[in-house]
């Protein structure tokens, strides 16, 4: 399933809204399988802050998440490393137990 990125609406500062379509879907330009939030730094790093899949969690999968990643390379070929933390439905909005990981690029 190869996910493409389209922005939602203007960004505001560092912050990228993004619908995340499949191009395999039904619609023409693709389906939308569900919205990113994207935050990047000035030095380099792009944070994935929100991602949410229509079709709920575990819809995404591991190829699906490898795919993601090469959609956010593509849309930001600047960027040095990407960062996501990891948190439950339960726990939002609680940072203190997001545990965030960093990978280069």
């Amino acid at each position: 399933m190869p996910f493409y990125l389209a922005e939602v609406r203007e960004s505001r500062g560092s912050r990228h809204y993004y619908y995340i379509l499949d191009v395999e879907g039904d619609s023409e330009g693709g389906d939308i399988v569900g919205e990113l939030l994207l935050d990047f730094s000035p030095g380099g790093a792009v944070y994935i802050m929100n991602i949410e899949m229509h079709g709920g969690p575990g819809t995404l999968g591991v190829s699906g998440v490898r795919d993601l990643l090469r959609a956010i390379k593509e849309e930001f070929p600047e960027a040095t490393s990407i960062v996501g933390g990891r948190i439950t439905g339960t726990r939002r909005g609680l940072s203190e137990d997001r545990q965030w990981v960093e990978r280069d690029i």
